[in-house]
């Protein structure tokens, strides 16, 4: 057996290594970002048409998303989604009451084809 001190070999080991530069960052906040603005404009514009409390709802926390992560688009992601849900609303409690008003659900008129044979008793 040999009694010699086992070497430290980290520093020839450390020399050997060359030196690398460092990898690039990149700055992907506005790529991370985007989606959110892109669904929370999407779900803002389906609010309005149909479907307010959902869709507009959801446009919102996508806004709220997007603004956390620092993007100032969130913030009018934010105002078109309550401006969408408030105006959604609105229309909807307008349109169904006057639906009620009316006397219900629209029906056809009557088809001017012909007429079925009456009951045979």
């Amino acid at each position: 057996m040999d009694n010699q001190p086992i070497k430290n070999d980290s520093d020839q080991q450390k020399a050997e290594v060359p030196d690398y530069p460092e990898p690039p960052v990149y700055n992907n906040k506005q790529s991370d970002t985007s989606i959110y603005i892109i669904l929370g404009f999407v779900f803002a514009g389906l609010g309005f048409l149909c479907c307010p409390i959902i869709f507009s709802v959801a446009g919102i926390v996508f806004g709220i998303i997007a603004y956390s992560k620092g993007d100032k688009l969130g913030v009018w992601v934010i105002v078109a989604s309550s401006i969408s849900l408030i105006v959604g609303v609105a229309l909807g409690f307008y349109y169904t009451n006057k639906m009620f008003q009316s006397g219900g659900f629209p029906t056809l008129p009557p088809s001017s084809g012909p007429t079925p044979p009456p009951p045979s008793r």
